[in-house]
């Protein structure tokens, strides 16, 4: 989605924690929004803040422009997020970096955001918040919002349910602490959540163990579809709606294939190119190496994230297309950081 013409400004307000907390404290209904294709932080956090908000009286829902995949059903408790936001709700977003993430919702939530909470390097203030790029995950910042409403003793207790949400989106977006956006804070909330009941083992099982078996058929076309550069540093599996559907599979069995495209031995990017149930509207999901930054990649595409997992929306007419308009900006990047690493006297394989 093209957000050019939209009226977003730069005047926005950084908020503190304790500002957001003033701000919900008077909320009655309320709709939580969150990204296209939403992965566990997104999940996690959303619902973990309207497990506060209950606490506080608030009618809240958490809403997307998709439905969320079965995997994170342990998250949404069988509850479905698909719909649009209510004339009557406060609008919120959570883990959303730019008005494009929203997909169609933004063309009826343009102007009635009061509160976005996003932990992305890159994007769009589109509302006023608390952007946090030193925060792990969203995650996090929902547990600094929790913490405080018990500190006020707004609330006494939240259930155990709030903590595992907020656990399993700090695990998640740390690839169970791995990744290197993983900080001491990171470690001493995941401890925090721990003793307040957060169930980590289920978190483990759901997030980085188990798949359905219809993604694991997924892995297989995508292996069938991948498309590289000569040298071996870009990696892309590029699956047309068209080959998708042949196989019997839903957009959302293809949402981890970046990390496989990543784990090939030699690629610095690794991505996954799906073409969405729009036609000639594709989904780009992107990873890498450090100092490859592919926010900066996305970015170009009005999309965004972290320096290491990224992702935006393109137009193109067909696979080819597609893979050609992003092979140029990510060999772009990485010709960048080459000469970065050259005039240091490093390169690649000097990377941890």
């Amino acid at each position: 989605m093209n957000t050019e013409n939209q009226s977003i400004h730069n005047s926005y307000r950084r908020l503190t924690v304790s500002d957001v907390c003033d701000m919900l404290m008077g909320v009655k209904i309320a709709d939580i929004m969150v990204h296209l294709s939403p992965d566990p932080d997104a999940v996690g956090s959303a619902f973990a803040l309207r497990g506060i908000m209950e606490k506080l009286g608030c009618d809240v829902r958490v809403i997307c422009a998709d439905e969320a995949s079965e995997t994170l059903g342990f998250l949404t408790q069988g509850v479905k997020i698909s719909a649009p936001p209510r004339d009557e709700a406060s609008l919120i977003t959570v883990d959303v970096a730019s008005p494009d993430q929203l997909g169609h919702l933004w063309e009826v939530a343009s102007g009635r955001i009061m509160l976005m909470l996003d932990h992305h390097g890159t994007g769009q203030q589109f509302a006023d918040g608390i952007i946090e790029p030193k925060a792990a995950a969203t995650g996090e910042i929902i547990y600094k919002i929790a913490r405080e409403f018990l500190r006020r003793g707004v609330v006494d207790s939240l259930p155990k349910q709030v903590y595992t949400s907020m656990y399993a989106a700090i695990s998640a977006d740390t690839g169970s602490f791995r990744h290197s956006s993983t900080t001491p804070e990171t470690h001493r909330i995941a401890a925090e959540l721990l003793e307040m009941g957060a169930d980590a083992r289920l978190c483990a099982r759901k997030i980085h163990e188990e798949k359905p078996l219809s993604m694991i058929k997924a892995q297989m076309v995508a292996i069938d579809n991948i498309m590289m550069t000569e040298d071996g540093k870009f990696a892309a599996a590029v699956v047309s709606r068209e080959k998708r559907e042949a196989a019997g599979l839903a957009y959302a069995d293809f949402s981890d294939i970046s990390d496989l495209m990543r784990s090939i031995s030699g690629v610095l990017v690794g991505a996954s190119i799906r073409e969405s149930d729009t036609e000639s509207k594709w989904r780009v999901s992107m990873r890498s190496i450090e100092p490859v930054d592919c926010s900066k990649i996305c970015a170009r595409f009005g999309g965004g994230g972290h320096k290491q997992a990224a992702g935006c929306m393109i137009m193109a007419d067909n696979a080819a297309s597609a893979y050609e308009m992003i092979r140029s900006s990510v060999m772009d990047e990485i010709k960048n950081c080459e000469a970065s690493l050259a005039a240091n006297g490093g390169d690649f394989r000097n990377v941890k």
